[in-house]
């Protein structure tokens, strides 16, 4: 039976079709993880040693972004960077799934934490005290 004054926000669907993660031989992953390496190796040779990146910053940092970016393409397809992708797939499927607060739940709860930790801070301080105190009282 359903409220309704309170409306709630269920998951309904059941598409969630898990795949396995293709593998690639052990060979074909080793190169491509060499390539992953010679495209790294290549962008910060290059950096360092032809004089239109070392003059300018921005050059220099256009180069690195597109090193890291083709490492990362390349990297996609080994076995680790097809489970990665994988993972990274199944974190946006679980997220979609997620029932966010409302703003006024939010607001409650902030505030909720805040006057905690106000709380917990001040007993923590007069605590504090009553030790430096007791501890000068018995040396002294």
């Amino acid at each position: 039976m359903k409220s309704s004054t309170k409306t709630e926000k269920v998951w309904t669907t059941t598409k969630t079709k898990k795949t396995e993660a293709k593998t690639v031989n052990k060979v074909l992953n080793r190169l491509t993880w060499l390539s992953v390496l010679l495209t790294g190796l290549t962008s910060t040779f290059a950096s360092t040693h032809f004089p239109l990146f070392k003059q300018s910053s921005s050059w220099m940092a256009a180069l690195i972004i597109l090193g890291v970016l083709g490492m990362l393409f390349i990297a996609r397809f080994t076995n680790e960077g097809t489970k990665g992708w994988q993972f990274i797939l199944d974190a946006r499927l679980e997220i979609r799934r997620v029932s966010w607060p409302t703003r006024q739940e939010t607001i409650y709860l902030t505030l909720i934490i805040l006057v905690i930790v106000v709380v917990t801070s001040l007993f923590i301080y007069f605590l504090g005290l009553l030790f430096v105190n007791l501890i000068k009282w018995i040396l002294i």
